[in-house]
């Protein structure tokens, strides 16, 4: 008897799951499924700019790095684009109607420099970068403990 109420009872309940799992789909159709996992990625950038190498790393605070950079422009949509030094009202390089770009730059840097991607049309920053100027610190030397032999 222990056996066929069981049985029964697993029968009832694929019934249920299924039943449930039909409404659900007629509950949301055309609609997102709460349930359903969702992209991390919630929104894609219009343009990126990136710098390589991004990092100078120098000995003295206040020594001058010389680096040729590679500059990497990518959009999704065409742009008449300049790309300005962040501290400077004047482009060092513009192109019209470009998707993507590739430039090489040497700089001297004494601190760190921001790049910026912006539309010649409405002045709008499309996409931004970052050298970063950082200044080298050694590891710690580690202490003794002066234990001896006499800690076995």
């Amino acid at each position: 008897m222990k056996a066929l109420g069981q049985t029964s009872q697993l029968f009832i309940l694929y019934i249920i799951i299924g039943m449930s799992l039909v409404f659900a789909q007629e509950a949301f159709a055309g609609e997102e499924n709460p349930w359903q996992k969702k992209s991390k990625i919630t929104h894609q950038k219009k343009a990126v700019l990136t710098i390589t190498p991004s990092v100078c790393v120098i000995k003295v605070k206040g020594e001058v790095c010389q680096q040729i950079l590679k500059v990497s422009y990518r959009s999704q949509q065409q742009y008449d684009v300049c790309i300005y030094y962040s501290r400077s009202e004047e482009p060092f390089w513009c192109e019209e109607d470009i998707k993507k770009a590739d430039l090489e730059i040497t700089v001297k840097a004494n601190s760190s420099i921001k790049l910026l991607a912006k539309n010649n049309d409405d002045n709008n920053i499309l996409a931004t970068g970052r050298f970063i100027l950082s200044m080298f610190q050694p590891a710690k030397e580690r202490k003794r403990r002066h234990y001896g032999i006499g800690i076995i």
